[in-house]
């Protein structure tokens, strides 16, 4: 009976792998060259399950069209910190239409915007120098900028947020 187990467990411990010569690795390589032709010949996808999905989710995200947005600039009469600003109106540019639009929101101060409209943006750097936006060649950059101008600095209105919406919406 000792002889039966000690002959099971000799079955049973494995003797370790040999270490691949470089003959040997390069077989393997050049065996799973060759696997790896034979799947693309037959049409398989060679890429795991995973990967598979996630590329097909990447396809499916950049075929997505991109939406047209809009761009809106709130006007505000500024009154801080003794009193609440008033708002005073807003700015759109619609990327759909190319289209630039001033909204009022107060009838007394639509005169003041709509001059401050007609003319170019001035921003300050930090180093002293002065960029000029012009609403006429540039109306996006116009409406996305005019939170920095000095134009719209709070003297005496100023621009309390510039935000982008999807056309869709």
């Amino acid at each position: 009976m000792l002889v039966q187990w000690s002959e099971a467990l000799e079955a049973t411990v494995k003797e370790p792998p040999e270490k691949p010569t470089k003959a040997k690795k390069v077989l393997n390589v050049a065996k799973g060259l060759v696997q790896t032709k034979l799947k693309r010949r037959k049409g398989e996808n060679l890429m795991p399950a995973k990967a598979r999905k996630k590329t097909q989710e990447e396809d499916t995200i950049s075929t997505i069209p991109e939406v047209d947005k809009r761009y809106i600039a709130e006007i505000v009469l500024v009154r801080e910190p003794l009193d609440k600003n008033i708002p005073a109106g807003i700015f759109v540019y619609r990327d759909s239409t190319g289209s630039f639009t001033f909204e009022d929101r107060n009838p007394g101060c639509e005169a003041d915007i709509e001059t401050l409209m007609e003319g170019d943006l001035s921003i300050s750097d930090e180093l002293g120098g002065t960029t000029f936006i012009s609403v006429n060649e540039s109306p996006k950059e116009w409406v996305i900028n005019s939170v920095l101008s000095n134009e719209f600095s709070g003297n005496p209105y100023g621009i309390e947020r510039v935000y982008n919406l999807d056309e869709a919406e």
